[in-house]
């Protein structure tokens, strides 16, 4: 849920002014919509929808397109002031990015360029080698020249043979707009003033920009070995990256790539990729008043997911070199060091072994609706009924989310990993001065009087998710200021059968008390049949009879009232004097003077789970 939870809320950037409108049945909108399967549209349809997407290929393996750019700049300014030169935005109509499949493969060989000057473990090594004592010190600094020479090898490997596929840009105006288009693509041109960098401005065949010589880059900051560093920049001597723009009636293309004669730009929509069949997927949305648009291969997807994990892997390669090192005199150290190996080994084997595509789509009916597809390996949900489903429009209502019945293949050995990190912290306390061991014995000590509770909810939680064999619910609902706490947590889970549905409850309800303490308030979770109910920190619980009972397609269904949220959170953070709650609360209040509620229903059929999620406009603050 946090990965959709971080998108909802920046998707709440991209919501128009609309005036509100309460449905009277929400979740039957959302599923009807979720239905359609409509005939083709012509390209002359498409192109209107988003024009920009008329000039990228037929072959574009991946793309990104948003539309309406003069309303989501003007949306954007919030409330700090005129931005200067904000008019011309209304003459800009249509902006997309695409990928082909080839500029994915050779993005995949050029990662170590971005990952070894990223570095993230040198920030990691300063901040240790700064508290660590004499022979720590010597293996960090050890371990940061055998990292230096792994960042090496990698950088000479991919920099064998240069290439890079166009990526394309492309930025349409509106009636009126062509003139906008030829300043702006100007600014290539512009772009290299002032920056020390090997640049040479380039003209070619009606292409005006500047390239970048590879025999010229400073790779001093990556701070590689001199035999590396000369094998690089030899490897480099040939290579060139462009930087292109130009204007051709309607549309602006700006490419990035190594060789502009693999350019190509459709002559006519046919040869677009408004033709390619990529696009019969977005046909129910685009005549809906479409607003962004966007497709990412599994092999996008693979590769963003291998950046997303490669600082984690970088950070705990390194530390596993400086705890091996030590090891040799240290046991700390050498159980430490298994434990990183043993970490990362846990954390690569729970991620997906296939990669889905995902596809997204945003258009405005009476509020701003997004649906995003991600495939998966096997259905998470069954069909069912969605009981509460009336609870998400309730003003006390913060937070609800409710699925069909559903299941939980994913089992982490939590008592493995709570040993691996104890004993991660053991060999840290090792290697620092005792100045310095304060927080870190704290942060032990914790771990360790928390272990009990965290192992005891763990196998509640891991044995609920195998039983699961109806809905679940979450509720979050602002107090009446009668009950301790700012906000009251309710939670539903149909189980196998009622002896089970008892021991689950009762593993959940020891770890819950032991984490939250007593003094956050009551808290309560019981079996009524086979369900479990917890109530913590909140009057009666809501959730102990059916609310709706509709007849739903297999998925769940997400609220989300942002001014709701943020009130209980500014009351939390007042309570506990917490300035980055606080800070939190502010970002939020400030999210909901745009946007009145978020809802999202998921569906999912044999082999894709579909989410979609309306964005409402407050009609008056």
């Amino acid at each position: 849920m946090n990965k959709l939870a971080l998108f909802s809320f920046a998707l709440a950037f991209l919501a128009f002014p609309v005036q509100s409108q309460e449905v009277a049945d929400p979740l039957s909108c959302l599923l009807s919509l979720n239905a359609e399967t409509p005939e083709p549209l012509s390209l002359k349809v498409r192109e209107k929808a988003f024009s920009a997407l008329g000039g990228l290929p037929a072959d574009t393996d991946s793309f990104m397109a948003v539309n309406k750019l003069g309303e989501l700049i003007d949306l954007l300014q919030l409330d700090s002031g005129e931005v200067p030169g904000i008019e011309l935005a209304n003459e800009l109509d249509c902006f997309a990015v695409g990928l082909s499949g080839q500029t994915v493969k050779d993005l995949r060989r050029l990662q170590p360029l971005f990952q070894v000057f990223s570095a993230t473990y040198k920030e990691v090594a300063k901040s240790w080698g700064e508290q660590a004592d004499a022979a720590a010190a010597r293996a960090i600094v050890a371990a940061v020249r055998e990292q230096h020479a792994a960042d090496g090898d990698s950088l000479v490997q991919a920099t064998e043979d240069f290439h890079l596929a166009p990526i394309y840009v492309t930025l349409t105006a509106a009636p009126g707009g062509q003139k906008l288009l030829k300043q702006l693509a100007v600014l290539p041109l512009m772009l290299p003033m002032g920056l020390d960098a090997p640049v040479e401005m380039t003209v070619r065949k009606g292409w005006r920009g500047f390239c970048v010589r590879g025999d010229k880059i400073d790779l001093s900051t990556a701070e590689l070995a001199p035999e590396h560093e000369q094998q690089i920049l030899d490897n480099l001597k040939r290579a060139r990256l462009y930087v292109l723009a130009r204007v051709s009636g309607n549309t602006l293309t700006l490419v990035i790539c190594s060789n502009p004669d693999e350019i190509r730009t459709p002559a006519r929509l046919a040869d677009s990729l408004l033709a390619s069949p990529l696009m019969a997927d977005f046909d129910a949305c685009l005549k809906r008043d479409a607003r962004a648009a966007g497709y990412s291969s599994p092999e996008v997807v693979k590769l963003r997911e291998e950046a997303d994990l490669f600082a984690y892997l970088n950070v705990a390669d390194f530390m596993r070199r400086v705890f091996a090192s030590l090891g040799k005199e240290n046991e700390s150290c050498a159980a430490a060091a298994v434990a990183v190996k043993s970490l990362v080994d846990m954390v690569t084997e729970v991620l997906p072994s296939r990669h889905g595509a995902e596809r997204v789509t945003v258009w405005k009916e009476d509020a701003l609706c997004m649906h995003l597809v991600s495939e998966s390996d096997a259905p998470r949900f069954a069909s069912g009924a969605l009981r509460f489903y009336a609870l998400s429009h309730l003003p006390e209502t913060a937070v609800y989310v409710e699925t069909t019945p559903m299941t939980c293949g994913v089992s982490v050995d939590v008592p493995a990993v709570l040993n691996h990190v104890e004993s991660v912290q053991k060999g840290y306390l090792a290697t620092i001065r005792p100045e310095h061991a304060t927080d870190t014995q704290e942060d032990l000590q914790m771990l360790q009087a928390m272990r009990p509770a965290w192992e005891k909810l763990a196998a509640g939680v891991q044995k609920l998710g195998a039983s699961l064999t109806g809905s679940a619910v979450l509720l979050v609902r602002q107090n009446d200021g009668q009950t301790p706490g700012s906000a009251g947590i309710y939670a539903r889970a149909d189980v196998g059968n009622a002896d089970h549905a008892r021991e689950i409850g009762s593993m959940l309800q020891t770890g819950c008390a032991a984490l939250r303490g007593a003094e956050s308030g009551p808290s309560q979770l019981v079996v009524n049949d086979a369900s479990l109910l917890l109530n913590a920190a909140g009057p009666a619980s809501p959730l102990d009879a059916p609310g709706g009972n509709a007849v739903a397609a297999a998925g769940s269904i997400v609220a989300v009232q942002v001014p709701a949220l943020a009130r209980a959170m500014a009351l939390e953070a007042d309570k506990d004097k917490d300035a980055e709650l606080a800070e939190a609360a502010e970002t939020m209040l400030n999210i909901s003077q745009y946007v009145h509620r978020l809802e999202a229903a998921a569906t999912t059929a044999e082999d894709r789970s579909s989410v979609l999620l309306r964005v409402y406009q407050p009609s008056s603050h």
